[in-house]
């Protein structure tokens, strides 16, 4: 049987709902390809990854921000976190190989395996010019709390207050001549960041 037999031209012409059926392969296909490119991009399309871009006038690169789970910074004493001890000594030696050694290099002089990388160099602990914040423990700890956005130095706002203080005693032995902190200034610390009362600290979602 010939197809013009089959399909009677004239016939749809005259009746054009009969050409829905046809609709079928059309939204088909437009569903196959905008699946396709939904599967392909996931990770922009659902937020899930931002392709990190360059700031004006910067040449370092913004990344996603990443998740992390509400926590609650413990109180400490800053009177006597603030002093070096042989056991915060100690234990910031191993946070500092845990969270800084990477950039900043095992002996503090910041030639980390990542520093390579990095388009403005990371601290270099052996010499005492071009602290953005200053050498004094209020100061590093300032540092820690808030990062610097211009140089790649993350925040360590999430770390527990005393881990914190312990790896500024233990990056301060790389150099002899770091400034003392007053109490008055230790306290004026206190009283920025409630250290004696603890922080509770929310969740954070890219």
């Amino acid at each position: 049987m010939q197809l013009k037999d089959e399909i009677d031209f004239k016939e749809i012409l005259k009746n054009p709902v009969r050409l829905f059926g046809l609709s079928y392969f059309y939204f088909l296909t437009v569903g196959g390809f905008l699946g396709v490119y939904y599967i392909w991009n996931m990770n922009d399309v659902s937020r899930n990854e931002i392709t990190p871009v360059i700031l004006k006038d910067s040449v370092q690169f913004a990344q996603d921000v990443p998740m992390q789970r509400g926590a609650l910074i413990a109180p400490v004493n800053v009177a006597e976190v603030g002093k070096p001890t042989k056991e915060l000594i100690a234990k910031g030696a191993n946070l500092f190989k845990a969270n800084c050694a990477s950039c900043h290099g095992d002996n503090g002089m910041g030639d980390g395996l990542s520093a390579a990388a990095m388009a403005v160099k990371p601290r270099n602990f052996h010499l005492a010019e071009g602290w953005k914040n200053g050498r004094k423990i209020s100061d590093i700890y300032r540092t820690l709390e808030n990062g610097i956005l211009q140089s790649g130095m993350p925040a360590f706002n999430y770390t527990p207050a005393e881990d914190r203080f312990a790896m500024i005693h233990y990056l301060r032995t790389f150099e002899q001549n770091f400034p003392v902190d007053s109490l008055s200034e230790l306290l004026d610390l206190e009283k920025q960041y409630t250290l004696s009362k603890g922080t509770q600290l929310p969740a954070q979602i890219p």
